[in-house]
């Protein structure tokens, strides 16, 4: 009897935890981005963040597109798992995958329209440009 008594009092303990943990989880915000039409979860956590710019509204954009993470997940550590340039998309060392990659900023050299390369080697984010800004600041 004791046993049993046990066995009962573990699965009823289990069966708390196990109710609490799932009241916990918010119900997902569902934000359909026309430019994907895939759903994502974002703004389930994300609801009172400002408009990044004009130029990429969320409605059309989305998150992951740019921002990259697991659009789906509801754990904030598996959602933001897999994001590019952390808070920042348009780091250089991430720009290829998350400007480029969606094919938005990247395009044909030849008609001029690849941003991604012209930033990359533009004289402002080269050490060169860096240098050259400080030696300007300081009347050099």
């Amino acid at each position: 009897m004791g046993k049993r008594l046990t066995a009962s009092i573990i699965f009823l303990l289990g069966m708390i935890v196990m109710f609490w943990l799932e009241g916990r989880r918010p119900d997902p915000v569902e934000l359909l981005p026309s430019i994907s039409g895939e759903p994502e979860y974002c703004l389930t956590c994300h609801q009172d963040l400002p408009e990044i710019s004009p130029s990429h509204p969320v409605d059309i954009f989305g998150c992951v597109v740019c921002h990259g993470g697991e659009g789906l997940a509801l754990d904030p550590d598996l959602a933001h798992s897999t994001m590019r340039g952390e808070k920042n998309p348009s780091d250089l060392l991430v720009v290829e995958a998350s400007c480029g990659g969606s094919t938005c900023h990247s395009g044909s050299p030849t008609e001029d329209r690849d941003h991604i390369q012209r930033v990359t080697t533009s004289i402002q984010s080269t050490y060169a440009g860096a240098i050259a800004s400080v030696r300007y600041s300081f009347g050099a």
